[in-house]
């Protein structure tokens, strides 16, 4: 009687110990599984941001462009920009590119460097236009400086077509 009683526990123990080892491994599985999809929900966040953020910054700059032209007056570019720049959502795409490349997707650092620089730049161009546009006038302009931006454009259309493949790529990897 003893022996089946022993027999009887064992059984009992197997069953309750596998059904508590399937339930934590399928707990793993479904936290596994929502995490993958909560990354790649952050990855086409970050794609969006990345798209808008360079949008914006070439709205700027053809407002600028149209001055260095002498297509528009720099106080024309002033009211531009600054109704551009005003929307509510229009402050938020760089920051949350920051942020999602350094809280998620620490390996994209590289290319928040480049952009920055590169904004950095663009703020160099309008700063020395300006000045230069005060100096001379609208109908002396020089040519160098549409040139200088449009080349700049060109420059952060490729960081930002390397970055999204970036993270597409980063993405099919989740």
């Amino acid at each position: 009687m003893t022996s089946l009683l022993v027999q009887i526990l064992i059984a009992l123990i197997t069953i309750l110990g596998s059904g508590v080892v399937a339930a934590a491994v399928n707990h793993l599985f479904i936290r596994a599984r929502e995490d993958r999809v909560a990354q790649k929900k952050r990855a086409e966040e970050l794609f969006l941001a990345v798209g808008h953020y360079s949008n914006l910054l070439y709205n700027n700059s053809i407002w600028y462009l149209h001055c260095m032209q002498g297509k528009m007056d720099y106080m024309d570019v002033v009211d531009g920009t600054t109704k551009l720049n005003s929307a509510d959502d229009s402050k938020r795409h760089f920051p949350t590119v920051e942020m999602m490349v350094s809280l998620h997707f620490p390996s994209l650092h590289p290319h928040l460097k480049a952009y920055r620089d590169k904004m950095m730049q663009l703020e160099l161009i309008s700063i020395n236009f300006k000045k230069h546009y005060e100096d001379v006038g609208r109908d002396k302009l020089s040519p160098s400086y549409a040139s200088t931006l449009i080349t700049s454009l060109n420059e952060i259309q490729g960081l930002e077509d390397k970055f999204k493949k970036d993270i597409v790529q980063l993405s099919k990897s989740i």
